[in-house]
């Protein structure tokens, strides 16, 4: 079969979305891989100072619902055909990305992805805020708490062992948490000086690496800029 000049450019541009879509399937966050017709979802993207929802696969039902005012329907129809008319493409693909520059020049509402805490469970504090971007999760606050080895004490309660959510890997029966935490100590509760804040050491940069290739989920929640949360846990498929 001889292929024409026409030809030979579609399959190069079917690589290209094909590579595009590939980039976002590393990183594995719950709330965009759960995006279905009909059921809403939050997207780690800020919107008016809150994270934007998602009722749709498709992106081209997310860009007319928040960007019609703001952006022209040939502007938006050329967001659809980057990112593949795919929510997950544009919230975490190297084209999404651009999509994302793109659209914060025309609507200043829009803050693209958002900057959140670092958390394994509801209780606990690492005092680490990271953010999804084209090279994966990356720390952008509290990177001063970290040893020179990678590794991170998170503070927990005061004098007994947290009540974590059987699911959470940081829980000490989960089958994971030996691969990213130890020494975790209880603390102790009394009086005045005597109380001594538990903690446990979390090694980040495999805690990192493994987000950034799939091995480890993200859950993304909350509502206003300022208190939203980076789950770590179990990936979905």
């Amino acid at each position: 079969m001889k292929l024409t000049t026409k030809t030979i450019k579609k399959i190069i541009k079917e690589e290209i979305k094909k590579i595009l879509r590939e980039s976002s399937e590393d990183i594995n966050v719950n709330s965009v891989l759960n995006v279905q017709d009909g059921e809403s979802g939050q997207l780690p993207l800020i919107y008016d100072e809150e994270l934007m929802e998602g009722y749709s696969p498709s992106a081209s039902a997310l860009f007319n619902d928040y960007f019609s005012e703001t952006l022209s329907e040939d502007v938006i129809q050329k967001l659809i055909n980057l990112v593949d008319d795919d929510v997950a493409v544009f919230c975490l693909g190297q084209a999404g990305f651009q999509a994302q520059e793109l659209i914060k020049a025309f609507d200043p509402k829009f803050k693209g992805i958002a900057v959140g805490s670092l958390i394994f469970d509801d209780q606990g504090d690492t005092g680490v805020s990271v953010q999804i971007g084209p090279n994966g999760l990356t720390i952008v606050k509290g990177q001063e708490n970290i040893e020179n080895n990678g590794k991170l004490r998170v503070g927990l309660g005061y004098g007994a062992e947290p009540d974590f959510d059987y699911n959470s890997i940081i829980n000490p029966n989960h089958r994971m948490y030996d691969t990213y935490f130890s020494d975790m100590d209880t603390g102790s509760g009394g009086y005045g000086n005597q109380d001594v804040r538990g903690s446990v050491t979390v090694n980040i940069n495999k805690i990192i690496e493994d987000v950034n290739s799939g091995k480890l989920g993200l859950n993304i929640s909350g509502q206003y800029e300022g208190n939203i949360t980076y789950k770590v846990g179990t990936p979905i498929y």
